[in-house]
């Protein structure tokens, strides 16, 4: 089965007041990890249009993920996640759109 998506990148002002524009995340980690598992055992990287994939995999629980900065003012990276249940060998499942934003 194969797991698939695509990141826009948010970019904001400074305190996260306005958003500034939305474009392809290129070039950024997208993280997998599986069933209950707190790490991570995949990473791939986005595309010229913020397009990932993870081929080969099993069926279960798969949790997808990119690392933002904290809209709350926090100083660390937060994850933004997407659960996704692998239920067919041969499937190919779709993350969707995931929004990452960044403060300028």
């Amino acid at each position: 089965a194969t797991i698939s998506g695509q990141v826009l990148r948010v970019n904001y002002t400074r305190g996260f007041l306005y958003i500034i524009d939305t474009v392809f995340a290129q070039d950024l980690d997208v993280f997998l990890s599986y069933e209950d598992d707190p790490g991570y055992f995949d990473r791939v990287r986005t595309i010229y249009d913020g397009t990932f994939a993870f081929p080969n995999l099993i069926k279960g629980n798969y949790s997808v993920f990119v690392y933002q900065d904290d809209i709350h003012g926090g100083s660390e990276e937060v994850p933004v996640k997407e659960i996704i249940n692998v239920n067919a060998l041969n499937g190919n499942f779709d993350a969707g759109i995931m929004y990452r934003a960044v403060e300028d």
